[in-house]
C-alpha cells in the first residue's frame, strides 16, 4: 500500500509539471555549460537566478533546466535535436554587403546598421550602430556538437555613439558557422540577425543550425 501510494504520488507531482509547462509552452533550445552557465529559453538568454514569466531559473544543468515557482521546482529538458535529414529551411538567406574588409547590413527600415569584420577565416569585430539599445548574442558550436551561447559585451563606445564588440570566431571544420543574433527586450529581432557559414561573406538562413 506504501508504494502505491508513493508511485501514486510520483504520478501527480510529474503530471503537475507536464500542465505547467504545457501551459506556459515553455523550451529549452539551447544551453551553454561552464562556469556561468546560460540557457535560452523561449528564445530569451537566461542565467542562473533570471526570472521568465513568474518561472526563476534555479540551475542549469548539461542538458536540462530546473524552475522555481514558490515551493514548486520543476526540471525541463533541453529540446531533442532533428537529424539534419529531416531539419526543413524554413527561411531564406538574409543579404549582407561585402566590405574590402567584411560585410554590413541593416534592418528594413534603415534605423539600424551591423558591420562584421573579417574575412574567409574568421570573423573578429563587430559594430552596431543604432539609437536603441541592443542586445547582440553569439552563436556557435564547439567539435561541431557543443552548442555555444554568448552574449557580447560592448568594449567600446565610438566617438558617433556606435559600440564595437569582439567576436573572435575562426571558421575550421568544427566550428563551421556561427550566428549574430540581435535582440531588443528578450526578443530576437530577424531581419537584424545573420548566420555565417565558411566565412563572414556567405549568408545562410537563420534556422538553419536552430532546433
Amino acid at each position: 500500500m506504501f508504494y502505491k501510494t508513493v508511485i501514486l504520488i510520483i504520478g501527480i507531482v510529474l503530471l503537475l509539471q507536464t500542465l505547467v509547462f504545457a501551459q506556459m509552452r515553455i523550451e529549452v533550445e539551447g544551453i551553454s555549460p561552464g562556469e556561468d552557465p546560460v540557457a535560452i529559453v523561449n528564445g530569451e538568454l537566461l542565467k542562473e537566478g533570471d526570472k521568465i514569466g513568474e518561472y526563476t531559473v534555479q540551475k542549469i544543468e548539461k542538458e536540462r533546466v530546473v524552475f522555481k515557482l514558490g515551493d514548486k521546482v520543476v526540471a525541463k529538458e533541453m529540446k531533442a535535436k532533428k537529424p539534419k535529414s529531416a531539419q526543413k529551411e524554413q527561411e531564406i538567406s538574409l543579404p549582407v554587403v561585402k566590405l574590402d574588409d567584411g560585410v554590413e547590413w541593416n534592418n528594413k527600415d534603415n534605423t539600424a546598421k551591423i558591420i562584421l569584420k573579417g574575412g574567409v577565416a574568421n570573423a573578429t569585430d563587430l559594430i552596431v550602430s543604432s539609437k536603441e539599445n541592443l542586445t547582440v548574442i553569439y552563436r556557435s558550436c564547439n567539435n561541431s556538437a557543443i552548442d555555444v551561447v554568448r552574449e557580447l559585451k560592448a568594449q567600446e563606445v565610438l566617438p558617433n555613439g556606435d559600440k564595437r564588440y569582439i567576436v573572435e570566431h575562426f571558421f575550421t571544420k568544427t566550428s563551421p558557422w556561427m550566428s549574430i543574433e540581435i535582440h531588443k527586450n528578450g526578443e530576437m529581432i530577424k531581419d537584424l540577425t545573420r548566420t555565417f557559414y565558411g566565412n563572414v561573406y556567405k549568408s545562410v538562413p537563420n534556422d538553419r543550425y536552430r532546433e
